[in-house]
Formats: structure tokens, C-alpha cells, sequence
């Protein structure tokens, strides 16, 4: 009947959302590759001691050197030998900087498409969700070390997929989504230890799970443990036998050190509010108004909130090694503002970028 429009079916509904959601992230893709054009044609990338210590790891595992003349390097590399073995395989057909430096930008756009999972999950809005991609893929930490040869793009990709995989298991249990979260978990301490955390928040939310049993939580988590230290515990001990090294060494040299001389308030200060800026703002009046939010949206957040602050533990201050706080604690401050009208939650998110990509200009000078 002219004038009238017949409504969508739910199945309709559903395909019209996913159209729309690919949509957004190839937009918001495209923005990202001209970020990172910017980023790496007028800024450059940073040679740190890092990218020198894990390309002499894939010598290593190519055979191309057979000594550690810090006796230490290779050892602490070798520790999460997915990253130095990508070099490696990569070695054969490129050079290792531009290896380090492709992997880093892939990671990048996976990273991307992982958190818009994330903050659509978690609020079930398009539009939140295209919100939280902006303000992390374009924050000052992901711009400033996430575009660089080092590896934290495909640590952050599977941190803040396995995430994903925990609210979405919140919302609906599902014996995929729980094997599924516990093999990236596994897999994603190979490359990094920042899955740890990821780990953490969802034993959280396996033994504090209103629709599961306490049986079904003990099952749970036992299942989980024990699928990652069967992997793992094989791993460390050939570390430990080859080369008479353990994670107990590495953090010792790698992380206490650094409270000696790394862990001052200035450094805690402008290292935590480089996370997510001025965003930082919204954190407390979000996590009052969670008090009222979902069941699966409350312990997420407050999960996600506490669990990560074990950062501070490593000792070495920097928005690189603490952006484990940022994807949890931006879905909260954004949380405070689900009421504001579009116009201006967009153009807060335009502030916040404007002021990201200022500080990583400024960074290139002062050095945070």
C-alpha cells in the first residue's frame, strides 16, 4: 500500500546490521592505512635495543649466528618464539626490518577489526563501537610504538580478541567460544606475555558466571589451566635445559630492574594518561554507572578494570607496556556517555584524536 513501508523481519534486521558493520570497518580500515602512511612516511620508526635483541633470535634460529655475546638476548627472545620465528621465516625472502615492520602494520588493521568486535559486543551499538576503534587504533600508544618494529600490535590483536571471546562467552556460553578463547590464550603467550591479563579477566568471569554450575566453573577452569601449562611447561623446560634460563630470569633483568630508576610517579603519570587521554575523564562516573549496566557488561568491566592494572608490576614505565588498561577501561569511560547525542560524542572523539596525534608529533621531541 502506497505510504506505508513494510518492516523488517529480524532476519532482515540482522543482515542489514552486518552490511552496515563491514561498512564501518573498511572505513575505518582506509583511515587507518592513511594513519600509518603519515606515521611511517613523516615519522618514521624508532631504533630501540628490542628489535636488535629479536632479529639476533632469528639469526639464531636460522643458523646465521651461533653465539650470544650478552649471553642473554637470545635467551629471554626465545622465551615466545613466535615473533623471532616469523623473522626467521620471513628471512628468506625479505630483509628482517621490513619483515619486523610488515607484521606490525597487519597486526595493526587485525587490531582494529578485533577491538570493533570488542565494543560491539560489549555495548551492542554500531556506533559506540566505531567510537572505541577511534579512540584506540588512533590513540598516541598504538601510534607511537603499535607502527613500529616492535611487537605489540599482534600482543594488543590477541589480547583484545581474547576479550571479545570473554564477553561474548558472557553473554552466551558456548563450548566453541571457550576453546576457541583458551587456545588463543595459549597461543598468544608464545608471541607475548601481555595475554596473561586476557587470561585473568576471563578466569574471572568463568568462576563469577551467573549461568554456570560450580562444578561447570571448576570444569571450566581446570580445562583452561590445564590446556595452556600442557603446552607450555614443555616449552620452559627446553628454555630452561638449553639455555639455563627461565621466565623467573627474565623478569628479573627484564622488568624488576626497572623499578630502580623507571618507577617514578612524573613517569606513572604521563605514561597512564597517555592510555587513553582525555577520556580518562569519564572513567569514574562509568564505572558508577555500571553499578545498573547488564550482568555480562558489569563483570567485564570491572574485571577488565582491575586485572590489567598488574602492569605497574613490570616495573619499566611506559604507555606501550601499560596499554593492557586502555581497551577495558575506554569501553568504561564510554559507558559514562551512552546518553550524549551523537554530534558530540563525535566530536569528543575528534578532540581526543586531535590531542593523540599532537602528543605523538610532540613525542618525537620529548620523549615520554
Amino acid at each position: 500500500m502506497v505510504g506505508y513501508s513494510t518492516p523488517m523481519t529480524g532476519e532482515l534486521r540482522i543482515i542489514f546490521m552486518r552490511h552496515t558493520a563491514l561498512v564501518i570497518v573498511a572505513l575505518l580500515l582506509i583511515v587507518g592505512a592513511v594513519i600509518a602512511i603519515f606515521k611511517l612516511n613523516y615519522l618514521g620508526t624508532t631504533h630501540s635495543s628490542d628489535y636488535d635483541t629479536y632479529v639476533m633470535t632469528a639469526q639464531y634460529l636460522r643458523g646465521e649466528v651461533t653465539s650470544d655475546p650478552t649471553g642473554i638476548s637470545i635467551a629471554q627472545r626465545i622465551l615466545k618464539p613466535l615473533y623471532p620465528g616469523f623473522l626467521a621465516l620471513m628471512g628468506s625472502v625479505t630483509d628482517y626490518f621490513t619483515a619486523a615492520l610488515v607484521q606490525a602494520v597487519i597486526f595493526y588493521f587485525l587490531f582494529i577489526v578485533a577491538m570493533f568486535l570488542l565494543a560491539r559486543e560489549f555495548f551492542d551499538d554500531l556506533f559506540l563501537a566505531t567510537i572505541a576503534v577511534v579512540l584506540s587504533a588512533f590513540s598516541y600508544p598504538v601510534l607511537k610504538y603499535g607502527l613500529d618494529v616492535y611487537t605489540e600490535t599482534g600482543a594488543w590483536f590477541m589480547y583484545v580478541l581474547s576479550l571479545w571471546l570473554t564477553v561474548t562467552f558472557l553473554r552466551t556460553p558456548s563450548r566453541a567460544i571457550f576453546f576457541a578463547n583458551v587456545a588463543l590464550i595459549t597461543v598468544g603467550f608464545l608471541w607475548k606475555e601481555y595475554i596473561v591479563i586476557a587470561a585473568i579477566v576471563f578466569g574471572i568471569c568463568l568462576l563469577l558466571h551467573q549461568a554456570l554450575t560450580i562444578r561447570q566453573k571448576i570444569l571450566h577452569v581446570f580445562l583452561c589451566g590445564g590446556i595452556f601449562l600442557s603446552v607450555h611447561i614443555p616449552w620452559q623446560f627446553y628454555i630452561l635445559s638449553t639455555f639455563n634460563f627461565s621466565y623467573l630470569d627474565w623478569y628479573l633483568i627484564g622488568g624488576a630492574d626497572g623499578f630502580s630508576y623507571e618507577f617514578t610517579l612524573k613517569n606513572i603519570v604521563k605514561s597512564t594518561a597517555a592510555l587513553i587521554g582525555i577520556m580518562w575523564l569519564f572513567v569514574p562516573l562509568g564505572l558508577i554507572r555500571l553499578k545498573s549496566a547488564d550482568f555480562h557488561q558489569k563483570l567485564f568491566a570491572y574485571a577488565g578494570s582491575v586485572a590489567p592494572l598488574i602492569g605497574y608490576a613490570w616495573g619499566f614505565i611506559s604507555s606501550r607496556l601499560l596499554y593492557v588498561i586502555a581497551p577495558p577501561m575506554l569501553l568504561v569511560s564510554l559507558y559514562a556517555l551512552k546518553g550524549w547525542d551523537r554530534r558530540y560524542l563525535a566530536a569528543l572523539a575528534a578532540l581526543a584524536c586531535i590531542a593523540n596525534l599532537g602528543w605523538l608529533v610532540l613525542s618525537y621531541r620529548i620523549s615520554l
